[in-house]
């Protein structure tokens, strides 16, 4: 992925340069692919597993649609080595084993995953709580192509660049996905003083 490399040459650039300070500019942000985030993220502070974690609104297609996907993709190994169809199969939302749960624990089961849970001021269903897995080989299928650094080929990434006191976000607001993630990125060194 582009944004991914040309993040890895600029902070690789940037610490050879010297550089200790960050400011991150994510203003106007309008949104795009989360996992670009989730990337830049780990390559800032590759010791810490971030968290995102969302929830379906649990009601009866859902579940029966995530009982049927996940007992047909139960027939085959979470593998790149399949036809395009089963691998469309294997990577969606509504195969359990394609996320984790809140404790970053593989789901053991459609029910699992599903629950339901109810709350809110409705009261409302809900899914148990879904994150991504990034350790999964098929999640580069459904994520915009993305392995996030730290994990699978990429798990060499162990160097935090900078202190965390050192870098700087700057955002309006307006930013529609992870605070880091952004199409039109912008960094700017601050020379030491």
């Amino acid at each position: 992925m582009p944004f991914q490399i040309v993040n890895t040459a600029f902070l690789n650039a940037a610490k050879a340069a010297g550089k200790t300070k960050l400011i991150i500019d994510v203003q106007a942000n309008g949104g795009g692919t989360i996992l670009q985030g989730y990337d830049l993220f780990k390559q800032l502070f590759p010791q810490v597993d971030p968290y995102g974690a969302t929830r379906f609104r649990a009601h009866e297609a859902l579940d029966l649609i995530g009982e049927e996907v996940s007992w047909y993709s139960g027939q085959f190994p979470r593998s790149l080595d399949l036809n395009a169809s089963v691998l469309n199969y294997l990577s969606t939302a509504y195969n359990y084993r394609t996320d984790i749960d809140v404790n970053g624990e593989n789901f053991h089961s459609w029910l699992g995953k599903y629950g339901p849970q109810t709350f809110g001021p409705g009261p409302d269903n809900f899914t148990n709580i879904i994150r991504w897995n990034l350790s999964d080989v098929l999640t580069p299928l459904n994520s915009g192509g993305i392995i996030v650094s730290g994990y699978q080929n990429r798990s060499n990434i162990t160097t935090q660049p900078f202190a965390a006191e050192d870098i700087i976000v700057v955002t309006d607001g307006y930013c529609a996905r992870s605070v880091l993630d952004t199409a039109i990125f912008q960094c700017e060194f601050i020379a030491d003083s």
